[in-house]
C-alpha cells in the first residue's frame, strides 16, 4: 500500500509517494491527474529537426533539447497539447501530427510517461520574438541537420535523455526510402 508523503498543485500537479510493500521503502514521484506530457519532434523536408535552447534549474545550465511541455485541462489530448506547445515555444503552427508512442522517463522515481509527437507545419518559420514573449525561458530556437545532431550527441551538446530517447523513437519510425 502506498501513501502519499507530499503533494505540490502544480502545474503540473506532482505527488511525492512511499510504500514498503515490496520488502523495501520506495518513494517516487507520481503527475497526479492524468495529463502526461508531450515530446514534439518537428522534421522538415530536409530531415533538420527543430530544437529549443533552456535555461534547466535542476542543473543550472542552458540544455538544448526537443520542445515539450505538460498537457493541460486546456487539451483534447497530446496531439493539441504538442500543437499549443510548439506555438508557445517556437511560433510554429502545427498542420498536423502523429502520435509516436510513449516514453518511462525514470520508472524507478517516477510513473511520468510522456508521448512523443512528430509534428509538421506549412510554415517553418521560427518566430523566436514571439516564443520569449510567451516562454519567457527559451533562450534560443534552431533547426539542426542530422549529420549536426549526431555532432551535437558525439560532442555532449545534446545530452537531455529524453530528447535522445524521442529521437530514437523517431528514426525507428520513420519512412524510408
Amino acid at each position: 500500500m502506498s501513501e502519499s508523503i507530499f503533494r505540490y498543485a502544480g502545474p503540473p500537479l506532482l505527488e511525492v509517494c512511499r510504500s514498503s510493500d515490496a520488502g523495501y521503502t520506495a518513494v517516487w514521484v507520481e503527475q497526479a491527474g492524468g495529463l502526461p506530457g508531450v515530446i514534439i519532434v518537428v522534421e522538415r523536408a530536409d530531415l533538420a529537426v527543430l530544437f529549443v535552447r533552456q535555461w534547466r534549474p535542476s542543473v543550472a545550465s542552458e540544455v538544448w533539447q526537443l520542445p515539450r511541455g505538460y498537457s493541460d485541462d486546456r487539451d483534447s489530448g497530446p496531439l493539441d497539447s504538442a500543437r499549443r506547445e510548439l506555438y508557445e515555444e517556437t511560433g510554429i503552427l502545427a498542420t498536423h501530427g502523429e502520435l509516436m508512442g510513449s516514453l518511462l522517463v525514470d520508472p524507478g522515481i517516477t510513473s511520468s510517461a510522456p508521448t512523443v509527437v512528430r509534428c509538421w507545419s506549412a510554415d517553418e518559420t521560427i518566430s523566436t520574438g514571439f516564443a520569449s514573449q510567451l516562454a519567457e525561458n527559451i533562450d534560443e530556437v534552431a533547426w539542426v541537420t542530422v549529420d549536426e545532431v549526431d555532432a551535437w550527441i558525439a560532442k555532449g551538446v545534446l545530452t537531455d535523455a529524453l530528447s535522445l530517447a524521442a529521437l530514437m523513437l523517431h528514426r525507428a519510425g520513420r519512412p524510408t526510402g
